[in-house]
């Protein structure tokens, strides 16, 4: 189904049935994925280059700040101002977003409160994703992933760290996939070899993160 916004759309998300987008005018909509229902939640007064759409809200950056919507439509609540804003990401607990300009990274609950700085000075944080209670984020002036809790103050850690070359604009093949992996979430179930294959694990969860470590020490 083909449905087309009134404005220029510069960023999607999407939650449920649901297709979120922001353009460059501010306005933060959805649509059903089949392309039936259309539903405008507001405008964020800045152009939404980043969207996070979860069960309590839809977020969306402006430049200066987080705005939140509810699904239902109408503005929720604003983030402290800041230069920059420039990613968002959001899960059913908590929004965390990264100011390009300043440095920071910051985090809220999902319904706007306890909002604090996970860090103040990082090097061009851009991209950022949430897995449980974990921020990760690129940035751009080191080449460098790195991740911190949400309930963290200055005590992030760089988990990757990509070539001089792709920080100069030349990202290889073996660096996409790398920051890819790390990005994505990873889950592994042999439930369905159990069952048609009569499949059982000779070595349990406990014993094989053992072996796993004793492995990793030895080498």
């Amino acid at each position: 189904t083909q449905f087309t916004p009134n404005n220029t759309v510069v960023s999607l998300a999407v939650f449920g049935p649901d297709l979120y987008w922001g353009t460059i005018q501010g306005d933060v909509a959805k649509v059903s994925l089949d392309g039936t229902m259309y539903f405008m939640l507001g405008n964020a007064n800045g152009a939404v280059f980043s969207l996070a759409a979860t069960i309590n809200g839809v977020y969306a950056t402006n430049g200066n700040r987080v705005s939140a919507f509810k699904p239902t439509g109408g503005l929720w609540w604003d983030s402290v101002g800041d230069p920059g804003v420039n990613s968002v990401a959001a899960n059913d607990l908590n929004v965390v977003w990264t100011s390009t300009n300043s440095g920071r990274v910051r985090r809220a609950e999902s319904n706007g409160n306890n909002q604090k700085l996970i860090t103040s000075s990082e090097q061009g944080p851009t991209s950022i994703v949430l897995e449980g209670g974990i921020a990760r984020w690129s940035n751009s002036n080191t080449g460098e992933i790195r991740e911190s809790s949400v309930f963290g103050l200055d005590n992030a850690i760089a988990i990757f760290a990509t070539p001089p070359d792709a920080r100069a604009g030349r990202v290889t093949v073996e660096g996409i996939a790398t920051i890819r992996y790390l990005t994505t979430h990873h889950y592994f179930d042999c439930g369905k070899a159990a069952r048609e294959l009569g499949y059982k694990p000779t070595v349990d969860l406990t014993e094989g993160i053992k072996r796993t470590l004793a492995t990793i020490s030895r080498d």
